[in-house]
């Protein structure tokens, strides 16, 4: 059986493509974050620590975990 002529790399080429995808939505969804508490909608930070900042955070690491798994 042949491994294609390129190794089947059509394989990485969408799981990188679904990568790709998942990131511009976090990047859509943080420019909205940061809109909101530039514009005064929310705060960039509390003093219980909440607010844009920690929104910002738990994004991307629910993001890079749908992406490179997590626990």
């Amino acid at each position: 059986m042949s491994g294609g002529r390129w190794g089947y790399q059509s394989f990485r080429i969408k799981d990188s493509a679904e990568a790709i995808a998942k990131f511009i939505e976090a990047i859509g969804e943080s420019e909205h974050i940061i809109d909101w508490s530039e514009s005064g909608d929310t705060v960039r930070r509390r003093d219980d620590g909440s607010g844009a900042e920690r929104d910002l955070y738990d994004l991307w690491v629910k993001t890079f975990d749908s992406v490179y798994g997590g626990d």
